[in-house]
C-alpha cells in the first residue's frame, strides 16, 4: 500500500515538472514571438500618403500670413527632389503607424463652408503647400471607393487646389489637407472643403523647402 502510494506521489511530481516545464516553454516562445513582432516592426516601413494624391501640375509654398516663398512645376530640376520629400514624409514603421491607428487609412471630414480659400489659409500659423492639378481629382477612401458629400447620394467631390500645413517639429503627428471642392468654387459666394486627416512628418520637407527658397519661417 505504502508503495503505491509513493509511486503515485512520484508520478505526481514528474507530471507537474513536466507540466511547468511545458508552459515554460510556451511562455518563453510567445515572448520570443512578440521580441520578434516588436523587432521587424520597428523596421517594416509602411506608406500613409493619401491614395487619391497624385503629382500636382504647380506646388506653391507659401510662409505663415499667406507670403508665397516660391513655385515649382514638373519642369523644374527641383520638382522631383520637392515630390521625394513629400512621399517621405508619409513613410514610418509598421509598429509606430499600428499604435497611432491609422493603418487603415486616413478620415475625411464632413462637408464645411468658407467665404474663399484666403478664408481658410489665413488661419494657418505655419507654413503651407498647395498643390495646384490641371485635370479635376476626385476624392476617394483608401479603398478607392468615391466619397459622397451626402448620404444616398451620387454627389462626389472633385477638385483642382488642395492645401496642407507644414511644421518643423520631428515627429508624426496629424496633418489636416483641405481639399476644395472644385464645383463650389464655380459658383457666386461660399465654397465648400473637406479636411483629409492623415499621420505625417513634416520636418524634413520643412528643412527641404528652406534649402530651396532661403529661409521659411513661422515669425
Amino acid at each position: 500500500m505504502t508503495n503505491n502510494v509513493e509511486v503515485e506521489k512520484n508520478l505526481y511530481t514528474e507530471n507537474k515538472k513536466r507540466s511547468t516545464k511545458i508552459t515554460a516553454i510556451i511562455v518563453l516562445g510567445i515572448v520570443f514571438a512578440l521580441a520578434l513582432f516588436i523587432v521587424i516592426s520597428s523596421v517594416a516601413t509602411v506608406g500613409l500618403s493619401p491614395k487619391f494624391v497624385a503629382k500636382p501640375s504647380v506646388v506653391y509654398i507659401y510662409k505663415a500670413n499667406s507670403t508665397k516663398s516660391g513655385t515649382l512645376t514638373s519642369d523644374n530640376e527641383k520638382y522631383d527632389d520637392f515630390m521625394e520629400y513629400y512621399d517621405k514624409m508619409f513613410t514610418t514603421s509598421f509598429l509606430s503607424a499600428l499604435f497611432n491607428g491609422r493603418l487603415s487609412g486616413y478620415q475625411i471630414s464632413t462637408p464645411q463652408t468658407e467665404t474663399s480659400t484666403a478664408a481658410i489659409t489665413s488661419k494657418f500659423e505655419n507654413a503651407y503647400v498647395r498643390f495646384k492639378y490641371d485635370d479635376a481629382i476626385t476624392l476617394t477612401y483608401s479603398d478607392g471607393k468615391e466619397y459622397q458629400k451626402e448620404t444616398n447620394t451620387s454627389k462626389k467631390i472633385t477638385f483642382k487646389d488642395m492645401y496642407f500645413q507644414i511644421s518643423e517639429e520631428d515627429k508624426l503627428q496629424t496633418l489636416e489637407m483641405y481639399v476644395i471642392d472644385f464645383e463650389s468654387t464655380q459658383t457666386d459666394g461660399k465654397i465648400q472643403y473637406v479636411k483629409v486627416s492623415v499621420m505625417a512628418n513634416t520636418s524634413e520637407m520643412f528643412e527641404n523647402i528652406k534649402q530651396f527658397h532661403n529661409s521659411i519661417t513661422t515669425a
